[in-house]
């Protein structure tokens, strides 16, 4: 059996990090899903653009306190949140 590597204080935080990354991004596609299933109002977009936003400025953070690239931040996220279950890697 493979031993398991165990990871630092700042490994684990980098992971906790992440997975609350990926629950906002599932946020904002629910948000929006719920948007696009109503009639327009901008009353009803606003949960979109506040969790949309949220996600944008964690995402930033992010980047900014690992030392890591905004965009593959953000393209991790992305398919965390919409493909991993798909191929098992949740």
């Amino acid at each position: 059996m493979a031993k398991q590597k165990t990871l630092s204080a700042e490994e684990q935080a980098e992971l906790a990090a992440r997975a609350l990354l990926v629950e906002l991004k599932r946020t904002a596609e629910q948000a929006q899903a719920a948007a696009l299933a109503s009639p327009y109002s901008a009353k009803g977009w606003t949960p979109w653009r506040e969790a949309a936003q949220e996600l944008q400025a964690a995402i930033t953070q992010h980047a900014a306190v690992h030392g890591v690239n905004r965009f593959k931040v953000e393209s991790w996220v992305t398919y965390q949140a919409l493909h991993a279950e798909d191929d098992g890697a949740a």
